[in-house]
């Protein structure tokens, strides 16, 4: 004699499963779609290719953003120089620890081809200002109001940072919090 299994453990078996099925296939697709992490074995090698990219790093999007001043900036007027392309809100708290981070690297990395550049998703301009103001920032800071640029670049979760080298190719990408000494790591291999 069969038991009767009662349906809504049926169902809430088929749910766990579900979600179960759907959590491998969507990190498995998170992790392709990913840049790869600065190394050596990452970095494109223009030895081997008379192309800026051979296909080993992917291109950074182009991305038209407004500045502080109110005027267009794009990730051509960046050409030549390496940039530090950070996502970040004032609401954030771990952005908001960063952000002494990246004062400190765009004050010590003043004149040597680098750009740090922290674009702000979302916000109304003016708090933002006030959040520079009241933090004495000086780093050049840009708006993403819409937040085109952060869906151009797969922006899930804030911060996140992109190392973009001078001809305009993705050599890195750090998810969370990174300090000084991570950037300044980086960017000593990157400017070599």
């Amino acid at each position: 004699m069969a038991k009767n299994i009662p349906v809504w453990l049926i169902v809430a078996l088929v749910l766990i499963l579900g979600f179960f099925v759907y959590g491998l296939l969507s990190n498995s697709t998170a992790e392709s779609q990913k840049p790869p992490v600065l190394d050596e074995q990452s970095k494109p090698d223009t030895a081997e290719s008379n192309t800026p990219n051979n296909g080993d790093v992917p291109v950074a999007p182009d991305f038209t953003l407004t500045d502080l001043d109110g005027n267009s900036i794009t990730l051509a007027d960046f050409k030549g120089k390496y940039l530090i392309l950070n996502f970040f809100a004032t609401w954030c708290g771990v952005c908001q620890a960063e952000m002494p981070e990246l004062e400190k690297i765009y004050q010590d990395y003043q004149g040597k081809d680098l750009v740090v550049l922290a674009v702000n998703i979302g916000e109304d301009p003016d708090k933002v200002k006030d959040y520079l103001t009241a933090n004495n920032y000086t780093l050049p800071v840009a708006f993403d109001q819409e937040l085109t640029t952060a869906i151009t670049y797969r922006v899930s979760s804030i911060p996140v940072t992109f190392f973009i080298n001078e001809e305009g190719l993705i050599e890195g990408k750090h998810l969370g919090l990174i300090d000084y000494e991570q950037m300044a790591a980086l960017l000593d291999k990157l400017l070599q």
